[in-house]
C-alpha cells in the first residue's frame, strides 16, 4: 500500500526510485554499459518506473519518469532484433536473442504503455510473433526461434503471463503454454529456477483465476510458507535473500 509520497515504506521506495533513475544513460538505457545482461535490468527498471508513475504526485519527478520512460522505451525498441525478440545486449551489438530476456522487454513495454507512454504497436506484435515462433508442439516454449531445440518451463511461464497481461486470455496457443508449465512446474520442489519460474506462473494462474488460481494458489501459499526462514526472509534459487523474498511476497500479494 506505499508509494513514493506516502505510507510506511514510503522513504524506502524513493531510495530505489531514485537510485534506478541515477542509472539511466543518454542513449535511454537503464543500466551498466559493462553488464553484459543489461537487457534484463532494462525491462525490470521500465517496469517498476512505470508502476512508479501512476503514483506518483510530486509534478517535477512525474516529469523526470515521463522523460525517462519515453527514452527508455525508444532504446528498447531499437535493441529488438529483425526476428522481433531482444538479447542480453543491443540488437546493434549482437543479432542473438532468446526467451527470457524478450519477455522482460515485452512485460516492461506493456506497462510503459498502461501508464501512457507511447509504444509502437509494431514492436509488441512483433514481440508476440517471436514468441509464437518459439513454442513446440509440446506446448512449451524453447529457449529462441533460432535454435528451438527442447522447451523451458520457466520460459514458459514467464510467456503465458505475458501473453495474458496483454490480453490474450483466449489464445488457444497461450493455454497450451499454460497447460505445459503446470504440467512441468511441481509447486513443492526447490533449486533450478524455481523461484523465477513460479514469479511468472503465479501472474499467469491470477489472471486467468476460476479453478487454476484457486488450485494453484493455496499450495503455492502453504509451500512458501514453509521456506520462509525465521528472520522472515526467503532465499530463493540459490541468489540470495533479496532477490527470494522479493519473489516470494510478489507471489503472495
Amino acid at each position: 500500500g506505499s508509494t513514493p509520497s506516502s505510507g510506511k515504506y514510503s522513504e524506502n521506495l524513493k531510495a530505489a526510485l531514485t537510485y534506478i533513475l541515477e542509472r539511466r544513460r543518454v542513449n535511454g538505457l537503464i543500466g551498466f554499459k559493462d553488464d553484459y545482461h543489461y537487457t534484463y535490468g532494462h525491462g525490470f527498471s521500465m517496469l517498476f518506473l512505470s508502476q512508479v508513475l501512476g503514483e506518483e504526485e510530486d509534478i517535477d519527478r512525474r516529469k523526470e519518469l515521463v522523460d525517462a520512460l519515453e527514452r527508455a522505451v525508444k532504446f528498447s525498441v531499437s535493441a529488438q532484433t529483425k526476428a522481433g525478440g531482444w538479447g542480453y545486449v543491443s540488437s546493434k551489438s549482437s543479432s542473438f536473442d532468446e526467451g527470457s530476456t524478450t519477455i522482460t522487454q515485452v512485460q516492461g513495454l506493456r506497462g510503459c504503455r498502461n501508464a501512457g507512454i507511447e509504444v509502437p504497436k509494431k514492436a509488441i506484435d512483433l514481440a508476440k510473433k517471436y514468441i509464437y515462433d518459439c513454442q513446440n508442439d509440446d506446448g512449451g516454449i524453447s529457449y529462441s526461434s533460432k535454435s528451438k531445440g527442447s522447451s523451458r518451463p520457466a520460459i514458459t511461464a514467464a510467456a503465458v503471463a505475458v501473453l495474458y497481461f496483454a490480453g490474450r486470455y483466449d489464445d488457444p496457443m497461450a493455454d497450451k503454454a499454460f497447460a505445459y508449465a503446470r504440467r512441468t512446474l511441481p509447486i513443492r520442489r526447490s533449486g533450478g529456477h524455481h523461484y523465477y519460474a513460479h514469479l511468472y506462473l503465479a501472474q499467469a494462474a491470477y489472471q486467468k483465476g476460476g479453478k487454476d488460481w484457486s488450485s494453484y494458489f493455496p499450495e503455492m501459499a502453504t509451500w512458501l510458507g514453509g521456506q520462509q526462514r525465521k528472520d522472515g526472509s526467503w532465499v530463493g534459487d540459490s541468489v540470495g535473500s533479496t532477490y527470494g523474498t522479493a519473489i516470494a511476497l510478489t507471489i503472495l500479494q
